[in-house]
C-alpha cells in the first residue's frame, strides 16, 4: 500500500516552484526526522520527486552550504519579497558538481 500524500505538501510544492522560478528566497519550518526543529532560509535551487516524498535542494544561508530538505517535513513555506541573483558557487550546477 502506498503511503498516503500529504495535502499540505502540494500547496508547499506550489509555492517552492514559484520561488525557484522567480529566484525568490524561501522561509520555513524544518522539522528532522528526529524531532529537532529549525528555522530556514534558503534559496531554492530544484524539486525532485521521489516514490514517497519530494526533495527540495538549497543553498541553506544558515549553514552556508548545499542541504536538501524533504518536502513533507516543512512546515509554515513562505516565499520572501527578496530575490536572489545569479552567484558562483550557489547555483544548482555548483550542487550537481559535488555529487
Amino acid at each position: 500500500m502506498k503511503a498516503k500524500a500529504d495535502t499540505r505538501s502540494g500547496d508547499q510544492i506550489t509555492v517552492l516552484r514559484s520561488a525557484i522560478h522567480d529566484r525568490t528566497f524561501v522561509g520555513f519550518t524544518y522539522t528532522s526526522l528526529s524531532g529537532d526543529t529549525s528555522q530556514r532560509c534558503i534559496r531554492p535551487l530544484g524539486l525532485t520527486a521521489f516514490e514517497s516524498s519530494w526533495l527540495l535542494t538549497g543553498w541553506c544561508e544558515m549553514r552556508g552550504d548545499f542541504r536538501n530538505f524533504r518536502v513533507d517535513l516543512m512546515s509554515d513555506v513562505a516565499a520572501q519579497e527578496d530575490s536572489f541573483a545569479f552567484e558562483r558557487g550557489k547555483e544548482f550546477t555548483d550542487y550537481l558538481a559535488t555529487l
